[in-house]
């Protein structure tokens, strides 16, 4: 869910708080001070500040608050890491084991059941950040705290992305076949991304190919993603069927060519995999 934000009002606020030091000695207020400036100016300062805060002084505010800073912190370094700064990354991960740690990661205050959305994010950046043994941790153990009714789904997704990080892609692909019910777009996606990826290791181009095929299909009866968000898709596909081509049938000005449109294409998913594909021809 995207949110735009009317400052107007904020700037009467900002300005007096910032004329009256005597208010930002309550933590409450500095939190939320902190956290309007970080959400307006971008600016690390209030990152550090909230960060910093959130580790050394959460029992002083409420399990709310703390949840609502740690999601503010955490979407900052994602949109930070989009835009090419992997600055915030090893802060990101200190976060995600924070949250872990004291059940911020719950779906509201007091659920036994921890977010499905926050335990694949938290291993996705273990993976991006090869903490493998942070992955087998909340694979192995905090998984335990899923919703039965979704957990074999997400534990399978999130083993074969763990096997595919790993190299072993057989069993990659047998974790993928045990999802039976999927009830999010946006495992779909994830789904179709990682068999095409399998089957561009294994060398099945074939079935590369004809994957492709019927994932334009897919995305062309649609109707929950947005046009933007699904030109992202398509692109990925698109290069992709170029990666098979240019295995088939290798050219040094064709990689070339396809290198230079991975590199300057913005809108693209799996990104990253593919320019360490054509570093890997390369060679």
């Amino acid at each position: 869910m995207k949110y735009d934000f009317d400052f107007e009002y904020f700037d009467k606020v900002l300005t007096l708080l910032e004329s009256t030091p005597k208010y930002m000695d309550v933590p409450l207020v500095s939190k939320l001070y902190n956290t309007v400036m970080l959400i307006k100016t971008k600016e690390g300062k209030y990152f550090d500040f909230l960060f910093d805060q959130l580790f050394n002084d959460s029992d002083s505010f409420y399990w709310v608050d703390n949840n609502n800073t740690a999601t503010i912190l955490e979407n900052h370094s994602i949109k930070e890491m989009h835009r090419g700064n992997s600055s915030l990354n090893e802060k990101r991960l200190h976060l995600q084991k924070f949250l872990v740690k004291n059940q911020l990661d719950r779906m509201y205050e007091g659920s036994k059941y921890i977010d499905e959305t926050k335990f694949n994010n938290h291993v996705n950046h273990g993976l991006y950040m090869r903490d493998m043994k942070w992955v087998e941790q909340l694979l192995s153990e905090h998984s335990k705290n899923l919703n039965p009714d979704i957990r074999d789904t997400v534990l399978n997704y999130n083993y074969a992305r763990y096997y595919f990080a790993k190299n072993n892609f057989d069993k990659s692909h047998d974790a993928l076949s045990k999802i039976s019910e999927l009830n999010h777009i946006q495992y779909k996606l994830g789904i179709k991304n990682l068999y095409l990826k399998i089957y561009y290791e294994k060398g099945l181009f074939a079935e590369g190919y004809d994957s492709c095929d019927s994932y334009r299909k897919f995305l062309s009866k649609d109707k929950i993603l947005y046009d933007g968000l699904k030109d992202k898709y398509k692109n990925f596909i698109t290069l992709y069927r170029e990666l098979l081509k240019l295995n088939e049938d290798y050219k040094r000005s064709t990689h070339t060519d396809l290198e230079h449109s991975i590199v300057n294409s913005d809108n693209i998913v799996e990104r990253d995999w593919m320019l360490q594909k054509m570093k890997d021809l390369h060679r």
